[in-house]
């Protein structure tokens, strides 16, 4: 007689089951195991994606929450602002700041984030003013204004203002970013914009800096062209500060291009017509004034400058002297077979206004000469 098993019909479902490896040795499988074994595998064999599928996230942006102005007593931006003038002071008279960076930054925040920051710019302003042009009146002298030591005591007054700046918008950080949004000028645009004015002051004849700054420049690259060493790298830093106080093009460049203009064309006219420069001469002198301005771009001009220099000597050394330059041994180069002058010629002439045209001009005529 069979024996019933009732645990047999009533497992629990959490019962194990009783399974075989394919070694054929028993192993028991959780339930849950199996059911799940059975439910990722769809009917068709492949794998179901436990992942549903869903569209681009969207990422929304909310608006900072301000505190309260009235969480900040009313005395609070003067006691703010007796630390930050003392800062400022501090910087500009190149003594140790008694207040710790961090802090600092942080009460601006929070000045800017309780709408005071355009008191606290307003404070900001004339003291800036005020320490800046101290700052420029201490590093000059009657006599420093007429010596050629002016550029590299600019140059120094310069340096220190750069990195004086540098500091007061890493402390003013959070006022510098926000205060553009009232369209006011940055604390950096400020500085720089106090700065230039001091340059330009006229109050006294001795002392017209800006224009004593553009004499001394032209002074210096003319030293250079005549052979004299000069100090580029001062003529970089000035040059460099002129660009930042949007001073180069107007003040410096143009006057810059005058007198080179006014120079080779001297020069040009010297070389053509006293007649003591041969052809290949004369178009290795060209080459070389090119290679010697170009020069000048490379180490201290600005790379804009290119654009005007290179039209302005080649006017002045090619194009104002086209058909003296053919007469003066055009001919003599074919019938000699001067093939690195006659590239040259080609080169220069072809670079100019007209050139190109009276070049094939004349080598029809020497081939119709060659020919009769």
């Amino acid at each position: 007689m069979r024996k019933s098993d009732n645990s047999k019909r009533h497992r629990s479902p959490d019962t194990a089951i009783p399974s075989k490896n394919r070694n054929g040795k028993k192993y028991t499988q959780s339930p849950k195991r199996a059911r799940m074994s059975q439910s990722s595998t769809p009917a068709n064999g492949m794998v179901a994606s436990s992942r549903a599928q869903t569209g681009p996230r969207k990422i929304t942006i909310k608006k900072l929450r301000s505190i309260s102005n009235q969480s900040i007593p009313d005395n609070y931006i003067n006691e703010v602002w007796v630390r930050l003038e003392e800062t400022i002071h501090a910087i500009y008279e190149e003594r140790p700041v008694p207040y710790s960076r961090n802090q600092l930054y942080r009460e601006v925040e929070n000045l800017c984030v309780n709408q005071m920051g355009p008191k606290l710019y307003e404070k900001i302003e004339p003291i800036l003013r005020d320490v800046i042009r101290v700052s420029f009146e201490a590093h000059f002298d009657t006599e420093s204004v007429t010596n050629k030591g002016f550029l590299k005591q600019l140059e120094s007054c310069w340096n220190k203002n750069y990195e004086q700046l540098i500091l007061i918008t890493s402390i003013f950080g959070y006022l510098h970013c926000t205060i553009q949004a009232s369209g006011k000028d940055s604390l950096w645009d400020l500085g720089l914009k106090i700065f230039k004015e001091n340059l330009k002051s006229n109050d006294d004849s001795k002392t017209k800096f800006l224009e004593r700054t553009i004499t001394q420049l032209l002074q210096e690259i003319e030293n250079e062209r005549q052979g004299e060493a000069i100090d580029r790298t001062v003529l970089k830093n000035i040059i460099r500060m002129l660009i930042d106080l949007q001073l180069y093009s107007e003040d410096f460049e143009s006057k810059f291009i005058f007198e080179t203009t006014k120079l080779y064309q001297i020069c040009s006219k010297t070389r053509i017509q006293d007649g003591s420069f041969s052809l290949p001469e004369y178009l290795d002198y060209i080459s070389l004034i090119l290679t010697q301005e170009n020069d000048k771009i490379l180490h201290y001009l600005d790379s804009t400058t290119r654009k005007l220099l290179n039209p302005c000597i080649r006017k002045q050394l090619i194009e104002d002297h086209i058909d003296a330059i053919i007469n003066k041994g055009f001919d003599d180069l074919l019938r000699a077979d001067r093939i690195r002058e006659l590239l040259m010629m080609y080169d220069f002439l072809c670079s100019v206004k007209n050139g190109e045209d009276k070049l094939r001009e004349a080598f029809e005529n020497f081939i119709k000469r060659a020919m009769s």
